[in-house]
């Protein structure tokens, strides 16, 4: 079949098929089924692949493109991608229309990306190539999604700097935002990398969405925030190795929500099958949840977390913060397993596992309702009266003789760094080697 050129394309979207036709088609059951054969006919004729070599290309084949449209972006430099009704692209697609590196091993490359008001894109085997200008502050985005929705970002990289003409505290270290994402719904963001960034996603006001299997390592502050998000996944993603400043004062975090400001409760949401590990890096706090909205802004009941499942997770880090939730009505903690290896001091030496202080531990706020802390693996749980608890191995690591003992509980509980998962599987025989305990990464069940 001849390939349908731009032009033949934009003809055929035109006036031959209207939606009054398909009005007329479909009053009578044949005419509804012909609609729909027009339908998938159309779908599958129409849909191509356009071959792509440079940024000016790339304009011309969006401003062309149509549902089921593959854009097969050739190895280069293709810069600053902006898009927003009203502007030379409009990014309001009827369906999915993908832009794709032509060969994953040789990626097109940007080096900014502002998308507003967009639907139905897929970006995939990319690379986003941050560069750093002199004296930017560390919150600059360059990479950013906002009110938009069903958009998904699979499979790249994004590549950060260091900042150099800031300052003391932030010069060589890393600096800017690797993907931010505001006022956006159903937004999948799975399978990427993001590496040397200050924070590496930002999520604010979404609903729907999904973030899975990315690698994300070399952050200074946070590797994940979210604010006043609900229907939420997060799964299987790797946290790790941070480049913290240590002069900054950077309350840096793995995973943190915050509702400081908010209006609308973050719900529904899940925390599952992720790992966080300190690795070579410094040590953070864990997965971080403090309801500001609550504790300092007089938020009430109203403006609880709400249906929070964090479950099965790794969290190997040096932080009494492993898993710290705030005032939540329906939160089940299950299947996590949080252990505490040595910090790193400013100078980056190692520093002795010292006191209980830095265990990670499970702590919710005693205001919280409705739940469930069971199955877990810790060093601590702060519970309270009424809530379901039950099934939890206290584990540590500052006393050999006394019950819990790392060596006792993981196959290489006293394991020098990287500190790799497969150090902490349950040891046959011990008190972790049992059915529902822990995260299942390191179960023998």
């Amino acid at each position: 079949m001849e390939r349908l050129t731009p032009h033949m394309t934009k003809a055929l979207k035109g006036p031959l098929f209207t939606w009054k036709n398909a009005s007329d088609l479909m009053r009578t059951a044949q005419g509804a089924a012909l609609a729909m054969v027009l339908s998938l006919c159309a779908a599958s004729a129409f849909a191509r692949d356009v071959p792509v070599s440079n940024a000016e290309e790339l304009q011309a084949a969006l401003q062309e493109a149509g549902g089921g449209d593959r854009l097969l972006l050739q190895a280069g430099n293709y810069g600053r991608l902006s898009m927003w009704p009203g502007g030379k692209i409009d990014p309001r697609f009827d369906g999915t229309v993908t832009i794709q590196s032509a060969d994953p091993k040789q990626p097109a490359v940007f080096t900014e990306l502002d998308l507003s008001k967009a639907r139905n894109i897929v970006f995939q085997n990319l690379v986003f190539d941050f560069q750093a200008e002199a004296g930017k502050p560390s919150y600059h985005r360059s990479f950013e999604i906002k009110n938009s929705a069903d958009i998904a970002v699979l499979g790249s990289l994004f590549d950060g700097d260091d900042a150099h003409g800031v300052g003391p505290k932030a010069d060589g270290y890393p600096t800017g935002i690797g993907l931010s994402l505001r006022k956006s719904d159903r937004i999948r963001v799975e399978n990427n990398v993001f590496r040397n960034f200050y924070r590496g996603l930002t999520m604010g006001q979404s609903d729907g969405s999904i973030v899975r299997g990315n690698d994300i390592s070399g952050i200074r502050s946070d590797c994940m925030t979210f604010v006043q998000v609900t229907n939420l996944l997060i799964e299987n993603n790797h946290l790790h190795d941070f480049r913290r400043s240590p002069t900054a004062g950077d309350h840096a975090d793995m995973i943190q929500f915050w509702t400081y400001g908010t209006k609308i409760p973050t719900s529904n949401v899940t925390i599952r099958g992720n790992v966080l590990n300190i690795g070579n890096g410094d040590d953070t706090q864990s997965l971080f949840m403090r309801n500001e909205a609550v504790d300092s802004q007089d938020g009430g009941k109203l403006m609880y977390y709400r249906d929070i499942l964090i479950e099965d997770n790794i969290i190997i880090n040096g932080h009494l913060h492993g898993i710290t939730i705030g005032e939540t009505n329906g939160l089940t903690i299950r299947n996590n397993t949080l252990i505490r290896v040595p910090r790193t001091g400013p100078a980056k030496e190692s520093i002795a596992r010292g006191s209980k202080t830095w265990m990670p531990r499970i702590n919710v706020s005693k205001n919280s309702v409705n739940v469930t802390l069971e199955g877990n693996i810790a060093p601590k749980i702060k519970e309270q009266p009424g809530w379901k608890v039950e099934n939890n191995l206290a584990i540590q690591d500052t006393s050999l003789m006394e019950p819990g003992h790392y060596t006792r509980v993981f196959q290489n509980g006293l394991a020098d760094k990287p500190y790799a998962v497969e150090n902490y599987i349950a040891k046959p025989g011990g008190p972790a080697d049992r059915p529902g305990l822990g995260a299942a990464r390191l179960s023998r069940y």
